[in-house]
């Protein structure tokens, strides 16, 4: 990837806005809702690949222990309403993995011990590296 000039960004947002700006040509891994949410149809759009998209669940956890359960659970209680009333455009998953009628792949990541595995500072240390090496070359 090093070869094609790529420019590493920390946020989805900032890829977004240089995107629309013509800085960029492409982004990739972008928070697909927020460029939903943000572009302009006629600067920004947003293409899934065909073979494997990711979803990323928005989740919320409210611990039995919680000194404020009562408002915690509201507060949850409205996060699922809002989710209900999807913008425009957005895209909605209601199986594990699904295929959309274009065909597309659609994978969840799915929540679990896995997702802590790269919080260890040596495997994120060596992740990165692997990383770094195959961009920035």
């Amino acid at each position: 990837m090093g070869a094609f000039g790529v420019k590493l960004y920390c946020c989805s947002n900032q890829m977004i806005d240089d995107v629309a700006s013509g800085e960029l040509t492409l982004a990739y891994n972008v928070i697909g809702s927020y460029a939903r949410a943000k572009g302009n149809p006629k600067e920004v759009m947003v293409v899934l690949p065909q073979d494997y998209t990711i979803i990323m669940l928005r989740t919320a956890f409210l611990p039995k222990t919680s000194a404020a359960s009562d408002l915690a659970g509201l507060f949850i209680d409205h996060l699922i309403s809002r989710g209900w009333e999807a913008a425009p455009g957005a895209m909605s998953v209601t199986r594990q993995d699904a295929w959309t009628e274009e065909g597309q792949a659609l994978r969840r990541i799915r929540m679990g011990p896995g997702l802590l595995v790269y919080l260890d500072p040596l495997k994120k240390a060596a992740f990165l590296k692997e990383w770094n090496d195959a961009v920035l070359q």
